[in-house]
């Protein structure tokens, strides 16, 4: 995007093509784009390991009830995600092409259906959550915590889809920086709200998984505000929506970013499903051996991030 930047023609007229980078070129604006990415999902997996700890020490029956509830919740994501990606790559293109107007209507209807698309599942998981869980195989010993914590996780899908649209079209337009801000915020206040909530401190009691959710609910609600302060209020960059614009449907754009992200909810879709199948013959071996499990995908989720 730099490189591109630094050659961009001057006047419609001219229809030189653009010189060829070098591969130091493309190597450098690859660094430059990775490195804020790899520091935001790093930051993100230590965050999830500090929490898995937080709530380790409540018990088994903790680690569980939040594990079994992270499945069902990440089963928006795979419209959400769809979403994103189908949004990138509009973006992208209408960059290519130097039409701000296209940047800026993907921009605003991407956002659009992950608010649209969040809100609804984000109800159908509060008020069907416990019912979800409890056909996965949930035990009375940990029940009650994971019902409790769906119901925060699912109020926390709406405001972290809208982090997650922001964050995509950030990345989009090359400013992964600005990502990585918000993004640390949210997942710092989350770790910090819930040593002090899960295990309480001075005056403020110890609320245990209630405040494990608590903790997850407030950084979702912080990492959302400020994902909205930055795409509102730096106006160079090249996405610049407008409330107004964000609900308005242009379905026209709407088609076209379903279309690019079909095939990525598809994957998505398969591997969440074929991951609850697993989850839930993890399950019926016992709490402490879910619990067990829980704790590795949390390390397994670190090592991946760099790819």
């Amino acid at each position: 995007m730099r490189y591109l930047a630094e050659h961009e023609v001057s006047t419609a007229a001219d229809d030189a093509p653009l010189p060829l980078p070098t591969k130091k070129q493309l190597w450098g604006d690859l660094l430059r784009l990775s490195w804020p990415v790899v520091i935001e999902l790093t930051l993100a997996s230590f965050i999830g390991m500090a929490t898995m700890v937080l709530v380790s020490s409540i018990g088994k029956e903790a680690v569980s009830a939040v594990g079994i509830t992270n499945q069902p919740i990440m089963i928006p994501w795979v419209a959400i995600q769809a979403f994103s990606v189908g949004g990138m790559a509009l973006v992208g293109r209408a960059m290519g092409m130097n039409d701000l107007n296209l940047t800026r209507k993907a921009c605003e209807q991407t956002m659009l259906l992950s608010i649209i698309f969040s809100i609804i599942s984000g109800a159908l998981l509060y008020i069907w959550g416990g019912q979800i869980v409890l056909m996965m195989g949930a035990t009375p010993d940990y029940f009650y915590m994971a019902e409790l914590y769906m119901r925060y996780s699912a109020i926390g899908v709406v405001f972290q889809s809208i982090s997650m649209a922001v964050s995509s079209m950030m990345r989009s337009v090359g400013r992964t920086r600005l990502s990585m801000y918000f993004s640390g915020v949210a997942n710092v206040t989350n770790v910090l709200l819930g040593l002090v909530l899960i295990h309480g401190i001075g005056p403020i009691p110890a609320m245990g998984i209630t405040g494990a959710g608590i903790a997850q609910l407030v950084s979702r609600v912080i990492g959302c505000v400020f994902a909205l302060i930055m795409l509102f209020s730096i106006h160079e960059l090249p996405i610049c929506p407008t409330w107004r614009g964000i609900f308005k449907p242009d379905f026209s754009v709407i088609k076209r970013i379903c279309r690019v992200g079909t095939g990525s909810a598809l994957e998505q879709l398969t591997l969440r499903v074929g991951l609850i199948a697993f989850t839930i013959y993890v399950i019926h071996l016992g709490t402490a051996e879910y619990a067990a499990h829980n704790i590795a995908v949390t390390i397994h989720n670190f090592v991946v991030n760099f790819g």
